[in-house]
């Protein structure tokens, strides 16, 4: 929400009061499972929401990454 209208344009993670979110085109998409960069670095997102107690590896379409507490170990 930006000056209290949806942007439909908005794609990105976004924190409400129940977590942080994988938001496209304005809405959550609860069908996102995979990772999501932002400005603090690469996250897993499992049915649209951040999973910050995941701990293990993850594989995309540019390879297999490892996630320690939901964020990318780089």
């Amino acid at each position: 929400v930006e000056g209290g209208k949806i942007n439909f344009n908005y794609t990105g993670l976004a924190l409400n009061e129940y977590g942080w979110w994988y938001v496209e085109g304005g809405k959550i998409n609860f069908n996102h499972t995979g990772l999501v960069a932002n400005e603090y670095g690469w996250w897993y997102i499992r049915h649209g929401k951040v999973v910050f107690d995941f701990t293990g590896w993850t594989k995309v379409s540019s390879g297999r990454y490892y996630v320690h507490n939901g964020c990318v170990n780089r």
